[in-house]
C-alpha cells in the first residue's frame, strides 16, 4: 500500500482500522481523479493510460507468481467458477507451464486434460 503522509505523520501506519484504510483509498482516488480531469493534453492522458496498463500487468504477474509458488505437480486442486464450467473442476495437476497448469479432471479419460490459468486455481487443502 502506498504511504500517505500529512506533514510528518504517516497515515498509512497510524490508521489501522479497515474503515480508516478505506477512507485513505477513497481520498487518494478522489485526488487522482481530480488530477486526471484537469489534464487537457491527449498525449499526457495516453502516457497515464500506459502507466495504468503496465501496473495492471505487474499486479497480475505477481498474483500468478504467488499462486504458482504454492503449487506442485500432483497437488489436488479446485478451480473457481469459469465460463465453460459453472461449478469449476476438481482434479490433479499433471504439468505446470509458465502461466497455466495442466489439470486432469476427476472422472475424465486419462488423455483428457484441462489448461487452467493459475489465477483460477485453489489448492483443495487451502479451500
Amino acid at each position: 500500500m502506498a504511504s500517505l503522509t500529512l506533514g510528518r505523520i504517516n497515515l498509512s501506519n497510524t490508521l489501522q482500522t479497515k474503515e480508516d484504510q478505506n477512507l485513505i483509498k477513497e481520498t487518494q482516488i478522489t485526488t487522482i481523479a481530480s488530477c486526471i480531469e484537469s489534464i487537457t493534453d491527449e498525449h499526457t492522458l495516453k502516457e497515464i493510460q500506459t502507466i495504468l496498463h503496465n501496473q495492471f500487468d505487474i499486479i497480475r504477474l505477481q498474483r500468478t507468481a504467488r499462486v504458482k509458488a504454492k503449487l506442485k505437480i500432483g497437488d489436488r486442486i479446485q478451480t473457481t467458477e469459469g465460463k465453460k464450467n459453472d461449478k469449476g473442476i476438481i482434479g490433479t495437476i499433471v504439468k505446470m507451464n509458465r502461466t497455466r497448469a495442466v489439470v486432469h479432471k476427476d472422472g475424465d479419460p486419462e488423455w483428457h486434460n484441462w489448461n487452467v490459468p493459475f489465477s483460477l486455481i485453489n489448492k483443495i487443502g487451502d479451500i
